[in-house]
């Protein structure tokens, strides 16, 4: 698919990297849903710069819906359904950790060239390479010499609605959401609760604070979430579930009429971010880790704890009462 390669000042082209004679190229991307929502700017970078070659994503499990209507993205397929011996890719871009692709790796032809964390790789990271998720990709692209638009390889999700020409399905009534609306991200709780769970009384408080305000509050969240959804539905009537009901090219459209997003650091709150939505985020973090994974695009308040329920809920609607006056 002929592309135009980005614009931006880059490293120069690392002397392992085939450029863009390369005919074949392959993005290993995260599954987690957070970390593959911020790894498509790096993956629409590395396409740029890749005009002749075919662009294979491949994801651990079911790669992403979002990634098979990217135009950026020729194919789609998981790591299972590969056969890296066979697939003769030019360069492979590793965007996860050394033991999601081990088997990949070792599976890989000594033509084709590496790019990821392993230390014996064609195109080795860093060992002291960023932790936080864009940070990580701007310096694997750095070291291969992947051009990429500002100081942070962010997505950039305009190309949804032009795609699926502005469907009603992309719009806020399609949901119910007659009016403003805020976003609610949601953390369910595992079992045992993990140091991301704030809880549901917490979340339901939240809820209706928001509903009182004069927003609709639309919760937003993954599959693993429903649970927690629905219990804050039985109590809080004025709130819409948009947990299994919206696909993610959903949530970035309707993100970008939301008023704010609050609640946890999820891929739905990160994508009102990039959206340029403001809001309040609940990370598990520490004073030295805070910065490490907070939300891009868009002015957020943090708080933060080493466990969410550390975190008064009547405290964070303190401030969002503030956000609130101040973002009409």
């Amino acid at each position: 698919m002929p592309r135009t390669a980005t614009s931006s000042t880059a490293s120069p082209l690392h002397p392992a990297n085939p450029g863009p004679n390369a005919r074949s190229v392959c993005v290993i991307v995260p599954n987690d849903l957070r970390d593959f929502v911020l790894s498509l700017g790096a993956v629409e970078s590395i396409a740029s710069s890749y005009p002749r070659a075919n662009i294979v994503v491949a994801a651990d499990g079911t790669p992403n819906a979002l990634v098979e209507a990217c135009p950026f993205v020729d194919r789609s397929n998981s790591l299972q359904e590969i056969d890296f011996k066979k697939a003769k890719f030019d360069i492979v871009y590793d965007l996860v950790s050394p033991a999601e692709s081990k088997q990949a790796y070792r599976n890989r032809p000594r033509r084709t060239v590496w790019c990821g964390l392993q230390q014996d790789a064609a195109i080795a990271m860093s060992s002291s390479a960023p932790r936080g998720r864009l940070d990580r990709l701007a310096h694997q692209l750095d070291v291969a010499g992947v051009p990429y638009t500002g100081d942070l390889p962010l997505p950039d999700f305009g190309w949804i609605g032009p795609h699926f020409d502005h469907a009603p399905r992309l719009q806020p009534a399609f949901f119910g959401l007659n009016g403003r609306f805020a976003f609610i991200a949601l953390d369910g709780e595992p079992s045992p609760p993990a140091p991301s769970a704030w809880g549901t009384e917490n979340y339901l408080g939240l809820t209706k604070f928001v509903a009182d305000t004069g927003l609709i509050p639309a919760l937003v969240g993954e599959a693993k979430d429903g649970p927690l959804a629905q219990a804050i539905i039985t109590e809080e009537r004025r709130a819409i579930n948009l947990v299994n009901r919206a696909e993610t090219a959903q949530i970035a459209t309707l993100a970008q009429s939301a008023v704010y997003a609050v609640g946890a650091n999820s891929a739905a709150l990160a994508i009102a971010a990039l959206q340029g939505r403001p809001g309040i985020v609940l990370q598990v973090a520490t004073k030295d880790t805070l910065h490490e994974e907070a939300p891009v695009g868009a002015p957020y308040i943090q708080f933060y704890s080493e466990r969410l329920t550390d975190l008064s809920a009547t405290r964070v609607c303190q401030f969002l009462k503030a956000f609130t006056l101040t973002n009409p």
